[in-house]
């Protein structure tokens, strides 16, 4: 599993294991069509483009959530990774049509037990450090109405109290 998106300490975005090659190829192809693609000529809520994220400069498949025409800025959820981003219309551009099949790769969680953890920087640093340091697993509860589950690090379940 990948863990992509830390959105708060008590929610989290991944894509699991067996859907990151897939997922690879498809920015692989997405990077390919970078010079190729075509400004959007209109921007509406709920559709699927092609939008450049601020962090990197690359292209991710992105969901626009919000538009604000008078200032041209568009809020945008890049679906493959869970994180938002609110962007100027220039950054948003049309996705090819065999770009747009693909579900979206990245799943939200609840974590379990952490809905009153504090949402500090040190708290974050912690967590963000178990993730890039350890082997996680992500275990969901069998209720998917729910989306809750756990982190498992290094075999014992993630506790951000300690």
């Amino acid at each position: 599993v990948s863990v992509t998106y830390l959105e708060s300490v008590s929610k989290i975005w991944f894509v699991p294991g067996g859907k990151l090659s897939e997922l690879n190829e498809l920015m692989e192809e997405l990077a390919a069509s970078k010079e190729s693609l075509v400004a959007a000529q209109q921007i509406l809520c709920d559709k699927l483009y092609a939008v450049r994220y601020s962090e990197d400069g690359e292209m991710y498949r992105a969901l626009v959530v919000d538009t604000e025409d008078e200032s041209k800025m568009a809020e945008v959820h890049f679906i493959d990774y869970g994180n938002k981003e609110v962007v100027g219309y220039s950054e948003v551009f049309a996705l090819p049509e065999n770009l747009t099949e693909a579900a979206a790769y990245a799943e939200m969680m609840n974590l379990k037990g952490a809905e009153y953890a504090l949402d500090s920087s040190d708290i974050r640093e912690k967590f963000e450090n178990y993730l890039s340091n350890s082997h996680v697993v992500v275990k969901m509860t069998n209720a998917a109405d729910t989306r809750e589950g756990s982190l498992i690090v290094e075999g014992k379940p993630l506790n951000l109290n300690q």
